[in-house]
């Protein structure tokens, strides 16, 4: 036997043994349970007090100056507290809440609709009607329940006449996107 065909043997049986033993390794699943790797983490940095020297006083006598106690603080000598600012929960995202609720829109029978794209995920949704406004399309939302969830379709139209409808399916194609016709 020749030395290149006794290499690839020794190779072969060592790839072999290889997967005998790792592939089985790999392939079991373990038992243990995830654990999150997210800790809290604050984002007040409040600078820790180190108390230099401590003594206990009695009551009549008065404190000298060399015996006071010190107080150093480890980063910043400005330790005022920032004031709380009072913030109500519902002044979120209400900008959001009201552009939605702007651009959504039922289809009507009247015409005929170019679906673009449908998320399950409204923020993308909104950013994909932005696109198109900039683009001058006159678009909307269509907000529907799919299997119990909620789904928005973003829709162009509607469109009165069957030509019109066509071109700008044609023209939304040539963007890369794969859009329907929704009657």
């Amino acid at each position: 036997m020749d030395n290149l065909n006794r290499n690839r043997l020794i190779g072969g049986g060592v790839l072999l043994l290889a997967g005998l033993l790792f592939v089985p390794a790999i392939l079991t699943p373990t038992q243990q349970p995830l654990t999150n790797p997210d800790f809290p983490v604050s984002s007040d940095v409040i600078p820790k007090v180190i108390v230099a020297k401590t003594e206990t006083k009695q009551a009549d006598e008065t404190p000298k100056q060399s015996e006071a106690i010190t107080l150093t603080t480890t980063e910043n000598k400005d330790v005022t507290p920032k004031p709380l600012v009072p913030v109500k929960l519902e002044s979120f995202d209400t900008k959001k809440t009201q552009q939605t609720v702007a651009t959504t829109v039922k289809a009507t029978k009247s015409g005929s609709w170019v679906r673009v794209a449908g998320f399950s995920n409204v923020e993308n949704a909104n950013e994909l009607v932005a696109k198109l406004k900039h683009k001058k399309y006159p678009v909307s939302i269509e907000n529907i329940k799919v299997k119990g969830k909620p789904y928005h379709r973003v829709l162009l139209g509607p469109y009165a006449s069957e030509k019109e409808m066509r071109k700008v399916l044609d023209q939304i194609q040539k963007e890369g996107f794969s859009p329907d016709v929704q009657r």
